[in-house]
């Protein structure tokens, strides 16, 4: 079954491998997670064999000619590699690596006049030194009912079942709502900070989210943390 893939995808994999194992021990990360089937799954195109159609929105990749894709954006220049990856509510995603020459922006020198500084919180999800706030607005509590409900239903399901594949892929589309409901909020809210004319510079203060959700879990807080 291996010569149903691309050799490059594979090898690719192998890279991906072995990265992980030199940064465990250069001690810049943890031991390589285990990867299930039923988890997020992704596999790179790093060879020659790739194309995209702007007008059709086809694409092809080694082996697999022609396939319907919902263009984001068109671009210009020349392909690296095309990641396909897939998420546990079945969706497949192609990120393609471009190449296009295009130098970086020179920076600007920081005006402290116009600096905004911005601090994260639970009840306002940011606080803005120029006094503005920016709602939180908790899709996790508001969803939580729903994805309990989901839940019992795919404990209830027998292992191996084709009713159980189908609660969990409900399950892991609404997991998946929640996930894209705070990302287009976050991008709206940032977006509206980093366009503001009168804003220069932006100063976010890091926090050690893992930590602080381990020690505020007896008080109920770590999921509230992480909704934020």
């Amino acid at each position: 079954y291996f010569k149903e893939v691309n050799s490059q995808a594979l090898q690719a994999s192998l890279f991906n491998l072995d990265d992980a194992f030199k940064r465990c021990f250069k001690k810049q990360g943890g031991f390589p997670n285990y990867k299930s089937r039923r988890g997020r799954q992704s596999f790179t195109c790093p060879g020659n064999m790739r194309k995209i159609d702007f007008d059709k929105q086809l694409l092809t990749i080694p082996k697999i000619k022609d396939i319907p894709i919902v263009l984001s954006k068109a671009f210009k220049g020349e392909i690296r590699s095309v990641t396909i990856s897939r998420v546990p509510s079945g969706k497949y995603f192609a990120s393609v690596l471009v190449e296009n020459n295009v130098s970086l922006p020179a920076t600007r020198p920081l005006n402290p006049v116009a600096t905004v500084g911005i601090d994260v919180g639970i009840r306002n999800l940011m606080v803005l030194s120029d006094g503005r706030l920016v709602h939180n607005n908790r899709y996790l509590d508001n969803s939580l009912k729903r994805l309990q409900v989901l839940g019992q239903r795919l404990y209830r399901k027998k292992k191996g079942s084709k009713n159980r594949d189908k609660a969990r892929i409900r399950l892991a589309i609404q997991h998946e709502k929640v996930a894209n409901q705070r990302r287009d909020y976050m991008h709206k809210e940032t977006s509206r900070i980093a366009y503001d004319n009168q804003i220069g510079g932006i100063c976010v203060e890091s926090l050690g989210l893992q930590s602080m959700m381990m020690l505020q879990g007896q008080k109920g807080l770590s999921r509230r943390l992480a909704d934020a």
